[in-house]
């Protein structure tokens, strides 16, 4: 991740956050693919993805919030995100187990099946700000 770190922030502040977010539904699935099916080798490659993912989204959605959201909003925008983001982690681990005693490599595959309806949303109702 600290290799990529400033890469990943030069490309979002180049590009826009549209296409790292993309790009980072792309990489999951690729991530999933490997850790579901992988030896060891495969899944260190796939823990090295996910931190790229980690990159891609997190740098991508503060460049969306801080461009859409006026600065005396953020912290209650932001507060509202992790509390969210944290119920939802607490379903979705909870979720996991339950699709891991039935198949090891569902809650992967779920994890995978759910990056297409990430890269639609993305694509279809996430438009970056006009830049003054």
């Amino acid at each position: 991740m600290v290799l990529v770190s400033i890469p990943v922030g030069k490309m979002v502040d180049k590009i826009g956050a549209k296409i790292p977010l993309i790009l980072g539904s792309v990489t999951l699935a690729t991530a999933s693919l490997l850790f579901a099916n992988g030896n060891f080798l495969t899944i260190m490659v796939s823990m090295f993805l996910l931190g790229v993912v980690h990159l891609l989204v997190m740098s991508s959605a503060m460049a969306l919030s801080a461009g859409l959201v006026e600065p005396e909003n953020r912290g209650k925008v932001r507060g509202f995100i992790n509390f969210t983001g944290y119920i939802s982690t607490g379903v979705g681990m909870l979720l996991g187990n339950g699709f891991y005693n039935l198949v090891p490599q569902l809650p992967f595959y779920v994890t995978i099946g759910l990056t297409f309806p990430m890269m639609l949303i993305v694509l279809l109702r996430v438009h970056e700000p006009q830049s003054h």
